[in-house]
C-alpha cells in the first residue's frame, strides 16, 4: 500500500478472544449479520461523502485560505476514494460472505474426517 500526503493512519482495533482452533459459525444467524455489515458500511460511505462535501463547500467558500486550503481539499479527496472503498467493500461482500458460507461445512467435514483418519491409524498401529 502506497503512503499518500493525507494518510489517516494505521487501524488500532485489535481482535481478541477468538479461539481459532474452536472458531464456530452459526449459520442460522450469519446473514443477519451480513446484512448489518452492509448497512455499517452504506453508512460509513455517506459519512465519507458528506466529509467530502463539506470539506469542498469551505474551500469553495474561501473560508480557508492559503497551503490549509490545499490540505482541505486533499482530505476531501481521501474521504471521496474512502467512500468508493466503502462501496466496493460492500457489493463484494455478500458474494465472499455466500462462497464462505459454502465453504464453511465443507472445512467442518474435511477436519472431521482428518481427525477420524488419525484415529483409524492409531487403531491400526496398536493392532499391528
Amino acid at each position: 500500500m502506497s503512503k499518500s500526503k493525507f494518510n489517516l493512519g494505521d487501524s488500532t482495533t485489535e481482535v481478541v478472544g477468538i479461539k481459532k482452533d474452536i472458531l464456530y459459525v452459526n449459520s442460522s444467524k450469519a446473514p443477519a449479520l451480513e446484512k448489518d455489515l452492509e448497512k455499517q458500511l452504506d453508512i460509513l460511505r455517506s459519512s465519507f461523502l458528506k466529509v467530502n462535501e463539506l470539506l469542498n463547500k469551505v474551500v469553495n467558500k474561501k473560508t480557508i485560505k492559503g497551503n490549509r486550503s490545499e490540505v482541505y481539499k486533499g482530505w476531501a479527496r481521501k474521504a471521496k476514494a474512502q467512500s468508493q472503498a466503502s462501496e466496493k467493500l460492500r457489493d463484494t461482500l455478500s458474494d465472499k460472505f455466500t462462497d464462505d458460507l459454502y465453504q464453511y461445512p465443507i472445512k467442518l467435514l474435511d477436519d472431521r474426517i482428518i481427525e477420524l483418519e488419525k484415529k483409524m491409524d492409531s487403531i491400526m498401529e496398536q493392532e499391528g
